[in-house]
């Protein structure tokens, strides 16, 4: 609202009957400007969290979908399967 009022107060009409906008104008372009760098900074850093989620995401998948693979020894069966169940519970 107050945009249109000030606008209001701005209108310039000449002895010849032209009318003249020029500041308003010029004021309209500084803030669109600013509502558009405001808006592309907006974008930037919503895609950079949005990479920044994807990264995450990627790594825990990653993480969950990793094989761990080891060696247990042991000199007989039984020896090897509680060689076995001891190095999984660790």
């Amino acid at each position: 609202m107050k945009n249109k009022v000030d606008s209001m107060s701005k209108i310039s009409v000449k002895s010849d009957g032209s009318v003249s906008f020029f500041a308003e104008l010029e004021k309209s372009s500084t803030e669109q400007k600013k509502r558009i760098e405001q808006a592309r900074e907006d974008k930037k850093t919503q895609k950079k969290e949005d990479e920044k989620e994807a990264k995450a995401k990627k790594l825990k998948e990653q993480q969950e979908n990793r094989v761990k693979r080891s060696v247990v020894r042991g000199n007989t069966a039984d020896e090897l399967i509680k060689n076995t169940i001891f190095k999984f519970l660790l």
